[in-house]
């Protein structure tokens, strides 16, 4: 089973800014899903926490069912190692670990997932 790309927006976004990200995904048949932040709800009088944003990741990955690819921008990768940890299985066919709380924030999507050859950064 292939796994799902789930998208983590930044501060002050919404799932919108991967939309462009999403279709070009979904021409390669990538399967990908973007979560929306409570910290970021355009609602202000629904805005949540950190603690919030890790219940969101966490139940989006629960919700994918399979192997999922987490890959965030900004701020987004500040819940993802508290969910990453727990699903860090490698990457299949490389035979190298895989790298749970990686170096998250900057302004690349993918490439903070994607681990040294040597399998140690």
């Amino acid at each position: 089973m292939a796994p799902t790309v789930l998208l983590v927006h930044g501060a002050m976004h919404t799932p919108w800014i991967f939309e462009p990200l999403r279709e070009r995904l979904a021409a390669r048949a990538v399967t990908s899903t973007a979560v929306q932040l409570p910290s970021s709800n355009p609602d202000s009088a629904a805005t949540g926490g950190l603690a919030d944003d890790v219940a969101t990741v966490r139940e989006a990955v629960a919700a994918v069912g399979g192997p999922v690819v987490l890959a965030a921008h900004s701020y987004g990768g500040v819940p993802l190692p508290f969910e990453a940890p727990t699903r860090a299985q490698g990457f299949p066919g490389t035979g190298r670990p895989g790298r749970a709380g990686s170096a998250w924030h900057g302004l690349s999507v993918f490439g903070t997932w994607v681990t040294e050859p040597t399998g140690t950064g």
